[in-house]
């Protein structure tokens, strides 16, 4: 038996979360043809710190396994895990703790001629992902999040050449954009491993091995919450992959919402 505690606190630094936060100048030319510039980029944080996220973590972690000799030349082991994660301080990035994390693990070794020379064996288990990078990358892409504007010169807000804008311009339209949300009933991943094996002594030093080993997870994806109903994998597998259903109801301008969820979904 045995268990753990960790403590996560992550301190990256601004730029990782806000390129361009200096804004760039676009020119359609040299300085003999394009003296001034025609095109001005800059990113925000819509709230003043939402570009500067430190998550922080507990991951507490608990196991139990044992071994059965069943016969001389069976020996079966087997036990249980437990993981949860504890993710704190990511603004409007409500990230549920996914409790139901108990994760079985069982495995054998079979000597068939009791001559130790031959070994047949197996095991199955599965581990939970780690989450805390994962919400802060995503995080930044929220309702209060990252937004890049692009401004013409004839726009009244195009700064001058070559400052940067100290903030979003008092009203200004926000640019249309994505916004990620996570889902409620959002789960960690959690890799499952099943393995067999045969492997052969072939001199005192020399042994021969054959494994079969198979990894299998579901992925993170997302899901376009402007289809007025979620469409379903048996409808898309019974299409073949190719969905023709209810087409998406139109996108508010400056707003498209595609949600985090904990399987495979369309994206916007």
């Amino acid at each position: 038996m045995g268990g753990g505690v960790t403590y996560d606190c992550d301190t990256t630094l601004r730029p990782a979360y806000l390129p361009n936060q200096n804004g760039i100048y676009n020119f359609a030319g040299g300085p003999a043809v394009a003296p001034t510039p025609n095109l001005y980029t800059q990113a925000f944080a819509l709230v003043p710190g939402q570009d500067v996220i430190y998550p922080k973590a507990w991951v507490l972690s608990g196991f139990a396994q044992d071994e059965w000799r069943v016969s001389h030349n069976f020996t079966l082991n087997y036990g249980l895990r437990y993981d949860v994660e504890l993710v704190k301080d990511i603004p409007d990035w409500p990230a549920p703790t996914d409790k139901n994390n108990v994760d079985p693990r069982i495995g054998f070794n079979w000597d068939p001629l009791g001559d130790q020379k031959w070994s047949v064996h197996g095991a199955s288990d599965a581990s939970r992902s780690r989450t805390r990078f994962h919400h802060r990358q995503r995080a930044v892409l929220g309702r209060n999040g990252i937004v890049t504007i692009a401004l013409p010169p004839s726009d009244p807000a195009f700064p001058k050449f070559p400052n940067p804008l100290p903030a979003f311009p008092p009203g200004a339209v926000l640019p249309a954009r994505n916004i990620q949300e996570i889902a409620p009933d959002w789960k960690t991943s959690s890799p499952g491993r099943r393995g067999i094996g045969v492997q052969r002594q072939l001199g005192s030093r020399t042994s021969a091995s054959i494994d079969l080993n198979v990894n299998r997870s579901h992925k993170h994806g997302f899901l376009d919450t402007n289809y007025t109903t979620p469409v379903s994998k048996a409808d898309i597998n019974a299409a073949g992959g190719k969905w023709c259903g209810p087409r998406r109801r139109p996108t508010p301008p400056g707003r498209s919402r595609r949600r985090r969820t904990a399987s495979g979904g369309s994206s916007s």
